[in-house]
């Protein structure tokens, strides 16, 4: 079956992109009964560092490489597109927990249209706990809610994995809201804006990884998901069921390939091509510095050259879980481009004091 013959209402395209700090990622899907059928999909890299640490410093820059991945897919799709889903890095991230209760003079049953409004309600009542707290800090940004997990339902006190169809006097509903910056946002939605396209949904990466790697029966364990990009590391945690923290380390991949741009004077994409044979454990590994001086050094007198740097992020890693999981979790699992790093998988789980075979790399 052809893609045109799948599409019978363009309105039901989901479009997608992840606009990262070293490429640009698109994604069409379609919803088939009660899966999404991927149609296609286009990547493409960033000329210059036009983005570090997940921010975007060069608009016109990352408009150019997210244009290009735009236009390859309405291209092979025949469709424009109109609306894309996003999501922010967690660049400056707050994360604010708030237990929305509901109290009713008489028994009443609990009805799915609810909890929605009461859902936003908490979301809502947390972002005002944050503003207030950032106001009395004298560090008032006005902050956009990203995205928010419920992380407890409760009916007369008691826990309960689904209020729909529940009678009681009162109902709690705890939501878990994470929050970024105006100044961080800004950025991304004029990306968006100067390409032609409205938001249809707006999430934190740490939250559209954790829903597709970590399924909801996982999530009784106390798990640990690391999200190791170019620029930044998401982090979500899970335990007893549900998420139970959020958090961003302003360390990744970069930090490597910066490292060997030191050691060696080479300019950043050199470096970066440096990297990239490690992970491929090539025996010999050739490259020119700066200057014109070239190298043909074998893999492993490199590897040890950026062993400090690895160390360096697993440390930042380890101690950012442990901080927001209140010590080390049963397992890890660690997705995106720079969780391929040599040496990381050990020494996160060396640092965390975990068996290595409890620290896995996530592929597609």
């Amino acid at each position: 079956m052809s893609r045109h013959q799948i599409i019978t209402d363009p309105n039901k395209l989901i479009f997608a992109m992840d606009i990262g700090t070293r490429s640009v990622v698109g994604i069409v899907c379609y919803p088939e009964n009660d899966k999404l059928r991927v149609l296609t999909s286009e990547v493409a890299f960033h000329q210059e560092r036009d983005m570090f640490d997940g921010q975007i410093q060069n608009i016109e820059g990352v408009v150019k490489t997210s244009r290009e991945v735009k236009e390859k897919l309405e291209k092979r799709l025949g469709i424009p597109l109109e609306r894309v889903a996003i999501a922010a890095a967690g660049r400056a991230l707050k994360t604010c927990r708030y237990q929305l209760v509901k109290e009713f003079p008489q028994k009443q049953k609990i009805r799915r249209e609810e909890i929605a409004p009461w859902q936003l309600e908490a979301v809502e009542r947390a972002r005002q706990t944050l503003f207030d707290e950032e106001t009395a800090a004298a560090g008032a940004d006005r902050y956009y809610c990203v995205g928010y997990t419920t992380v407890a339902y409760l009916l007369d006190g008691y826990p309960i994995t689904n209020l729909i169809g529940q009678s009681g006097n009162k109902i709690g509903i705890e939501v878990l809201a994470t929050f970024l910056p105006q100044v961080v946002i800004d950025s991304l939605l004029t990306v968006v804006e100067k390409l032609g396209l409205a938001v249809h949904n707006l999430t934190l990466e740490p939250i559209a990884a954790l829903n597709v790697t970590i399924p909801h029966e996982y999530r009784a364990l106390n798990l640990a998901l690391v999200d190791v990009g170019a620029g930044t590391t998401d982090i979500a945690l899970t335990y007893r069921g549900a998420v139970s923290g959020y958090a961003m380390v302003p360390l990744a991949g970069d930090e490597i390939s910066e490292h060997l741009a030191e050691t060696y004077l080479l300019d950043f994409q050199a470096a970066e091509t440096v990297k990239l044979k490690l992970a491929q454990k090539k025996a010999k590994i050739s490259f020119q510095d700066i200057l014109g001086n070239s190298y043909n050094l074998p893999g492993e007198e490199i590897l040890a050259v950026i062993e400090p740097a690895v160390e360096k992020l697993a440390d930042a890693i380890a101690s950012t879980v442990e901080e927001y999981n209140d010590g080390p979790p049963r397992a890890v699992f660690l997705i995106g481009g720079g969780s391929q790093t040599p040496f990381l998988k050990e020494k996160i789980a060396e640092r965390l004091k975990l068996p290595t075979k409890m620290v896995v790399i996530r592929g597609r």
